[in-house]
């Protein structure tokens, strides 16, 4: 053996001691999404009036959403510990300066609504501070929204 194949041996070995294990206790474990309770219908009235219904299918949970007059439909993606309502858009709001006055100016727009999930309530916030503004629902003049989840057979809204 050479000196190039004893040092290339050598870089081998250290690399493979210094390694963190693939196997036994320290392996990659398949990250678990806890369960949660959100198929049903959810309400929330203080303000503005939105109803939230949420369906299980084969492939996933679907929505349907009505703020006030508005409808909204979709997926929804299902993450550790909070819902993603896909397709609702969010207006998105830039600070500037615009003459030494402050303003908040209207970006393209985010889409997406997420919700946290605790103890059957769902929660999103509505409205953003002034430093980072954005409006999910102008109808609805609420800083934070929570639903509560109606119980099954319940006349909704």
């Amino acid at each position: 053996m050479n000196k190039v194949q004893l040092s290339l041996l050598t870089a081998i070995f250290i690399a493979m001691a210094f390694a963190p294990p693939s196997y036994g206790e320290n392996a990659k474990k398949p990250k678990t999404v806890m369960m949660l309770d959100i198929e049903g219908r959810h309400t929330y009235s203080d303000g503005c009036k939105i109803a939230l219904d949420v369906q299980s299918r084969k492939d996933g949970y679907v929505y349907r959403l009505q703020v006030n007059s508005q409808m909204y439909r979709g997926n929804v993606i299902v993450h550790d510990g909070s819902i993603e309502l896909e397709g609702i858009p969010i207006k998105q709001y830039e600070y500037k300066l615009v003459n030494g006055e402050r303003t908040n100016v209207e970006s393209a727009p985010d889409y997406g609504l997420w919700f946290d999930v605790e103890d059957g309530r769902l929660s999103f916030q509505n409205r953003g501070n002034p430093m980072a503004y954005f409006v999910v629902f102008d109808d609805c003049g609420d800083k934070f929204v929570t639903l509560a989840k109606e119980a099954p057979g319940s006349k909704g809204q």
